[in-house]
């Protein structure tokens, strides 16, 4: 049961980690 919670909350810290990453690349290209 932790181990699926632990993967599931590093999948969505990647999730976020690239999102972010989209946005500033898109802000410092606009």
């Amino acid at each position: 049961m932790r181990i699926k919670i632990a993967s599931e909350i590093q999948s969505k810290k990647e999730q976020c980690s690239t999102g972010n990453t989209r946005i500033m690349r898109d802000f410092s290209q606009g």
